[in-house]
């Protein structure tokens, strides 16, 4: 029994890391598929510029999961998230202009507030932003024409904890499919990461580890508002 285990644990983490290379080979014709649809929805007219803009949300959201994949197979492995730090108002304003555009064509606007300095947090990069873009982008998809989506940054508690807001003012989500949501754990195995869910459970998971909180509440009359926060660190 403990070597047929063995086995299938090796055997897991080699498609894991096989996986994670196939994610990361699919980085780059993803991002230029990305940059030649966006041209085209905004360059075309009628029906062409219809079928580009649905062309241009799949390969949104194939990069997406392309990237969740990545970073999922990280997490399985037990990676320290808080081994790094990352500057949240720097990845707000960028996570605005790419998804500023992404809902332009999809006529959604998408506008962000953040402070004027800098707010440093523990977590490595890639899985901050990461986190940050899931729920950004989860409302910008579950939105409609026209639509709006806002993200706000600010700081609590005399500076010493940040908070994220992203609210839409899309159909939102009834109460207890939110608290499932909230509740759902990243390592249990009815809730591994596939479909659309993925991005949630990933920004859950990376917040748990970094010692943030994830809330989610429906806005009146409609639509979404997730918070997540939790504590600063000074600049490393």
């Amino acid at each position: 029994i403990l070597e047929t285990r063995s086995a299938l644990e090796a055997r897991n983490e080699a498609l894991e890391r096989h996986l994670a290379g196939v994610a990361h080979d699919l980085r780059t014709p993803l991002a230029s598929m990305h940059l030649a649809l966006e041209a085209l929805a905004a360059e075309s007219q009628g029906p062409t510029r219809d079928e580009a803009r649905r062309a241009l949300a799949d390969a949104v959201f194939l990069s997406s999961m392309v990237e969740n994949l990545h970073q999922a197979t990280r997490l399985r492995h037990e990676l320290d998230v808080t081994s790094g730090s990352v500057e949240l108002t720097d990845v707000v304003r960028r996570l605005e202009k790419r998804f500023a555009i992404v809902g332009r064509h999809a006529g959604v606007e998408v506008a962000a507030n953040t402070p004027e300095h800098e707010v440093w947090v523990a977590c490595t990069p890639a899985l901050a932003e990461r986190a940050l873009a899931n729920l950004v982008q989860n409302a910008v998809e579950h939105n409609s024409e026209p639509g709006h989506v806002a993200v706000t940054l600010s700081l609590m508690e005399s500076g010493s904890r940040f908070e994220v807001v992203v609210a839409d003012d899309g159909p939102g989500m009834p109460q207890d499919t939110l608290a499932s949501l909230q509740n759902e754990s990243f390592l249990l195995d009815e809730a591994r990461p596939r479909g659309p869910g993925m991005g949630t459970l990933i920004t859950n998971e990376v917040a748990r580890r970094a010692g943030w909180s994830v809330s989610f509440r429906p806005l009146s009359p409609t639509g979404l508002e997730v918070r997540l926060e939790g504590p600063v660190v000074d600049k490393q």
